[in-house]
């Protein structure tokens, strides 16, 4: 009797903590602008359940003259959630190419995404790619803009 007790009130623990597992997310995917009027294309596809590993994809494209630039990162770290707002950073490859060349540069990214959820405001994007955080900013870029074609949506249910 006291090992059938235990086990339904253990199915019924289980239960509520299946039913209270919470869960955080960043899409979006289109193009923003900065201030200096240029323009990048990003995708961002990035969720967590609860203290699991995230899952997805986040990239950024862009062009720099001649050199085309993508920010790629396969493996986001988490994802934190605000009122609107949401943050995540991982292990990231900047590769640029130019005259036939190839560069690939690790480092990290830092997002962090803006949710308007109304037509009256744009939404935003920020980045930073940093090549060597205790190091030299060479080879480092920021980018802050607003979304002019496309849409973030940041969740936490």
């Amino acid at each position: 009797m006291i090992i059938r007790a235990t086990l339904l009130l253990g199915a019924a623990l289980g239960t509520c903590a299946a039913a209270h597992a919470e869960t955080r997310a960043i899409e979006g995917h289109g193009f923003a602008k900065n201030r200096a009027n240029q323009t990048i294309r990003f995708d961002m596809a990035v969720s967590q359940v609860d203290d699991a590993a995230a899952q997805g994809r986040i990239e950024f494209k862009w062009r720099n003259g001649a050199r085309e630039v993508t920010v790629t990162c396969a493996r986001p770290n988490g994802v934190r959630v605000g009122p609107r707002e949401a943050r995540t950073s991982g292990r990231a490859v900047m590769t640029v190419r130019a005259n036939g060349n190839t560069v690939k540069t690790e480092g990290e990214v830092f997002v962090a995404a803006f949710d308007s959820a109304d037509n009256a405001h744009r939404d935003r994007v920020r980045f930073r790619f940093v090549r060597d955080p205790f190091g030299s900013p060479e080879g480092d870029f920021f980018f802050e803009g607003e979304v002019v074609d496309g849409n973030i949506v940041v969740r936490k249910s």
